[in-house]
């Protein structure tokens, strides 16, 4: 029996080699942006598209076909987010005293989760996990490794904490606590050079969203002295720098508002109205922070000039007001009306 049917057609994807030319290789999606760019945006390469092939790249760049993952190119996978989120998990271990990729073995059975995780199910995964690290834990380890083990730890309760519902709190819980230990290690005993000690923890910070330091911002800098100051700024402003370039505001913002609390943590009050001033009325917190912080300090006037250096236009200039002439009795928006 004869049959007059067409083959099926094999499915491709936008990794894939198209062809060949001019001795580079043309990935499907290469083809697919230069005929959009030649038909849509007046190119000059109109001979590389038909109308079957105009119609599928328009689908696929303008995004009305969902795209699996395997229909990627290693940059859509490996986007900015992604890079400076798993640099902020494990991108600066190899520089430690003791690696925190060994400890981190020992807990990846446990958190890397093919299914999502359910609130109930974290009853008996949790006690899984505190069980893995207590028996890891203890005097036996030496400081290198209590504090590699502690850092791996961290990461681990991210993995989990990506892969589950945590309504009932028990993964947070239980992060929060191990946070707490990390931070109390004495790194400097360890031989752990500063510069990456806070580079490692300044990632983290701005990479942290699940609230584990609620209403306790301000540990992160636990440990640091008058003379790290200069170090952890450097820092901070350059990963604003560098988040704020690839579009990554959210995290670019948190580093800025980590100064705040770098500077409260070290008492560097010389510090504050420039920190503000970076901070503008993006965030209340870190101003009323160290608005609070002068104060305290008997120094009224320092805390005008922290929230006159933020009333600045933005979200939460009308609150940073309020909260300024609550706090100080000085009016900002008739002080700027009589200026």
């Amino acid at each position: 029996m004869v049959s007059d049917a067409k083959p099926k057609r094999v499915p491709r994807f936008g990794p894939e080699l198209w062809e060949r030319r001019a001795g580079q290789d043309w990935s499907l999606w290469d083809l697919w942006f230069c005929v959009i760019a030649v038909r849509d945006y007046d190119g000059n390469l109109d001979a590389l598209g038909d109308k079957k092939i105009l119609s599928r790249a328009r689908e696929k760049v303008t995004g009305r076909v969902s795209l699996e993952y395997r229909a990627c190119t290693p940059a859509m996978i490996d986007t900015p987010r992604r890079f400076l989120q798993c640099r902020a998990r494990y991108g600066n271990w190899t520089a430690f005293p003791s690696d925190p990729a060994r400890f981190f073995e020992r807990f990846r059975a446990t958190v890397d989760r093919k299914n999502f995780v359910s609130g109930g199910k974290t009853f008996s995964i949790v006690p899984r996990l505190e069980k893995r690290l207590a028996d890891l834990d203890g005097p036996r380890r030496n400081l290198p490794d209590r504090l590699a083990l502690h850092r791996a730890f961290h990461s681990a309760g991210l993995e989990l904490a990506d892969a589950a519902d945590d309504s009932y709190g028990n993964i947070g819980q239980t992060r929060n606590e191990a946070w707490h230990t990390y931070l109390a290690i004495d790194w400097r005993t360890t031989g752990m050079d500063p510069a990456t000690c806070w580079q490692d923890l300044c990632e983290l910070r701005i990479w942290q969203p699940y609230g584990l330091d609620h209403k306790e911002r301000r540990a992160w800098f636990r440990s640091a002295r008058k003379g790290d100051l200069d170090i952890v700024e450097s820092i901070l402003l350059a990963l604003e720098v560098e988040h704020r370039a690839a579009v990554l505001d959210y995290p670019a913002d948190d580093a800025l508002e980590a100064l705040a609390d770098l500077y409260i943590a070290t008492r560097a009050r010389d510090r504050y109205v420039m920190a503000a001033r970076r901070i503008g009325s993006r965030a209340w917190r870190p101003i009323e922070a160290m608005a609070e912080s002068q104060l305290s300090a008997n120094d009224a006037a320092g805390a005008v000039a922290v929230c006159k250096a933020a009333d600045q236009p933005g979200h939460q200039q009308a609150y940073l007001r309020k909260k300024c002439l609550a706090l100080t009795g000085v009016d900002l928006a008739a002080d700027k009306t009589r200026g």
